[in-house]
């Protein structure tokens, strides 16, 4: 059962992801930008800047250890704990983008 929401979960998110930029939804794409923006402004300066060097500009912890000038353990760890603490803060706002996605019709 576990399994089946997880998958269904991350199902979800990808097709709201994936929303074009003319969808009847703007609001929730902003909000959900506008929510990761400050999650992200809650974690510590090295967490944030390697989480989205990760994340958003597709280095690889091996690009940011070198670009940073630290271990690549480190830049795993600081990335961990931001992923972590991302998903706690916006654990709230994504049940509730869940909750109106699957109850509405597209």
């Amino acid at each position: 059962m576990i399994d089946h929401y997880r998958q269904t979960t991350h199902a979800r998110l990808d097709s709201i992801a994936d929303l074009p930029s003319d969808t009847p939804y703007p609001l929730f794409l902003e909000e959900l930008e506008s929510a990761i923006g400050d999650a992200l402004a809650q974690l510590p300066e090295k967490s944030q800047q390697i989480f989205r060097l990760k994340k958003f500009e597709d280095k690889t912890t091996r690009e940011i250890a070198e670009m940073l000038a630290m271990p690549e353990r480190t830049v795993e760890y600081h990335y961990t704990q931001a992923a972590r603490t991302l998903k706690i803060l916006l654990s709230g706002f994504l049940s509730l983008l869940i909750w109106l996605f699957s109850s509405s019709t597209f």
